[in-house]
């Protein structure tokens, strides 16, 4: 997700190379991590996701029932070096929510920052709880190893494995304190986050390649956004946005001097593309 970003979500096919997956993870490019980079995204393609009125169509704005993978294949080259070409692409249900905007940020300076999967793992899935702005987040004990993927065991077990995980997002600051309290059934865990405006703050600026200077580069692609708009076919929606958004890239890059933009002004310009199709659909059935 974090390459196809970078490459501005052009297509729903993403070339790359296992360097480049290497850089993001901040792995040595050396044969046991391209193996296991490998066996990664082998699983990912292999992997289903049957959800029953749990996923969320950003377009029609309702729960839908669904069995979808995340990658429709991946195609690697026989020889597993450093700038081996890596083709995959991602699952066209999956595909049309990422275009429709449906996406979460997550900070991977922050998460490449923290030591050990136990604590990556616990930090995308508190990230989640308090993507509302909520100060505090409870679950139960058992269910919180469940998630994690931690080994059966006792409470005693898991408070131990978890410990190092909750000093690590304590000393960054992502929470602000961590409880174990009683529960009905079962003891649970109670995570106080940070406060939200100065971590919101400090996530965006984080991951803002343009700074604070990013703001005013949308507003200039608002006339090249319309003439675009004009001279296209409004049969398909997705296929509209697609096109709109392949022409668009080089004035954005033109715009920024060529640097890496940040993901906000991709969300943003899209929204715009998808806003004036939606107008000029209606316009027209009228």
């Amino acid at each position: 997700m974090h390459l196809s970003h970078e490459q501005g979500f052009l297509g729903r096919t993403l070339q790359t190379s296992l360097r480049e997956i290497c850089r993001c993870l901040q792995l040595t490019p050396g044969g046991q991590n391209l193996q296991r980079i490998k066996e990664a995204l082998q699983c990912l393609t292999l992997t289903g996701i049957r959800a029953e009125k749990a996923f969320w169509s950003k377009a029609e704005q309702q729960y839908k029932d669904g069995v979808f993978h995340i990658l429709d294949d991946v195609v690697f080259p026989r020889d597993t070096q450093p700038t081996s070409q890596v083709t995959l692409t991602w699952n066209q249900i999956f595909w049309s929510n990422i275009m429709a905007g449906h996406l979460k940020t997550l900070s991977m300076e922050f998460y490449n920052s923290l030591s050990g999967p136990i604590a990556k793992k616990l930090y995308r899935y508190l990230d989640k709880h308090r993507w509302d702005n909520k100060r505090q987040y409870r679950i139960g004990l058992s269910k919180l190893a469940l998630h994690l993927g931690l080994a059966e065991g006792y409470p005693s077990q898991w408070k131990q494995r978890l410990q190092g995980a909750h000093d690590q997002l304590l000393a960054q600051g992502f929470l602000a304190s961590v409880e174990y309290v009683a529960g009905r059934e079962e003891e649970l865990v109670a995570y106080t986050f940070s406060d939200p405006t100065e971590q919101q703050a400090q996530a965006r600026q984080a991951t803002l390649p343009l700074g604070e200077d990013y703001e005013p580069v949308v507003p200039l692609l608002e006339d090249q956004i319309q003439q675009v708009m004009d001279q296209l076919s409004s049969e398909e929606l997705e296929a509209l946005q697609e096109e709109a958004w392949q022409q668009l890239s080089p004035a954005l890059r033109e715009l920024t001097g060529g640097r890496k933009t940040h993901f906000a002004v991709h969300m943003e310009v899209r929204r715009i593309i998808r806003e004036r199709y939606i107008e000029e659909k209606d316009s027209k059935e009228k």
